[in-house]
């Protein structure tokens, strides 16, 4: 558990500019997380800066605490966390509570951070907003994140495998390197873009659409934590779900023009193929069939990604892993 954070009237004296034009709006997206959401609010208010920042909390109809816990922390700091209660779950209706909330943004940049995440160090938001000011070829910036696993199987460890200053198509369209807490990006970018509906990769088309804007520079500070608990997507993910991500295809090509759309299929057929808990056989075989096709795209390198989802899939064919034909 974080320490408490400091009083509102001790957050803002440190604040420079106008207090009431914030520099940075945190968005945070809760669903009954009452055993963490605590860690992330203190973590935001526990931020030192120079300007003037919001903290918007998104909370989609949680049937625990969590809405209470937000709504107390609401009470105590009025001039800084703007609470929003949804009446009806959105998440559940297709729509992105991410962007939902980021729309209402005040600042010119955009955190954010989860509701079971959380960040380690008091300075985190004033290192990117003065890397956003000094880099205006970057449409958003990300840092280094410890994966934490709640069960205590394995040893924390960094979330980001690789240590470099941009991240660039080739990089993000294989899987993120990043996490999402580390994100903090221009807010006009939320602001002019009508997210599609029926996402379930959310973090992976951000990040196209960050590209589509800039550069998504990275720093190897470690400045938050990223809870990996048996709550996450892959518990509850089905093929149906992940074979929506196909239907981005549309809304990419428009955002950003030369996409590589062959090997973008290549990977979701993949994905679908190898990751949800249950597959029927006939359907994993169709997805492996046009995953194998489209990857020729980027042959010879689809070649060790073949190796992998092949192993993969006779290893669940050997264990009975598919959920009927």
């Amino acid at each position: 558990k974080l320490s408490d954070p400091p009083t509102e009237a001790v957050i803002m004296s440190s604040w420079v500019e106008r207090r009431d034009q914030p520099l940075v709006s945190v968005v945070c997206i809760t669903f009954n997380q009452e055993s963490y959401i605590a860690d992330a609010i203190n973590s935001f208010l526990s931020q030192v800066t120079h300007f003037p920042f919001e903290v918007i909390i998104h909370d989609d109809v949680s049937t625990d605490s969590t809405k209470a816990i937000i709504a107390d922390y609401a009470s105590r700091y009025p001039n800084i966390i703007r609470p929003i209660f949804q009446t009806e779950n959105q998440f559940s209706q297709g729509r992105q509570p991410t962007f939902i909330a980021a729309k209402m943004a005040k600042g010119r940049y955009v955190a954010l951070c989860e509701g079971d995440d959380f960040w380690i160090t008091t300075d985190k938001l004033q290192k990117q907003a003065d890397y956003l000011g000094a880099n205006s070829e970057c449409s958003a910036v990300t840092h280094q994140t410890i994966k934490f696993f709640e069960s205590g199987a394995r040893e924390p460890e960094p979330f980001s495998p690789e240590n470099k200053p941009y991240w660039d198509i080739d990089d993000l369209i294989f899987g993120r390197k990043y996490h999402t807490a580390s994100i903090m990006a221009r807010v006009e970018i939320f602001k002019d873009t009508e997210f599609p509906d029926n996402v379930v990769s959310c973090d992976k088309a951000m990040s196209f659409l960050f590209l589509s804007y800039g550069k998504i520079g990275f720093l190897s500070d470690v400045m938050g934590v990223y809870r990996k608990n048996e709550g996450g997507i892959s518990a509850w993910v089905t093929a149906s779900h992940l074979k929506g991500d196909l239907n981005l295809l549309p809304w990419l090509k428009e955002i950003y023009p030369g996409f590589p759309v062959s090997k973008y299929r290549s990977i979701i057929h993949g994905t679908v193929c190898d990751y949800p808990p249950k597959i029927g056989f006939v359907d994993a075989l169709k997805h492996y069939t046009l995953f194998v096709f489209f990857s020729f795209s980027y042959f010879p390198a689809n070649l060790t990604k073949i190796a992998r989802v092949t192993k993969g899939l006779l290893i669940r064919f050997r264990r009975g892993g598919f959920s009927g034909l």
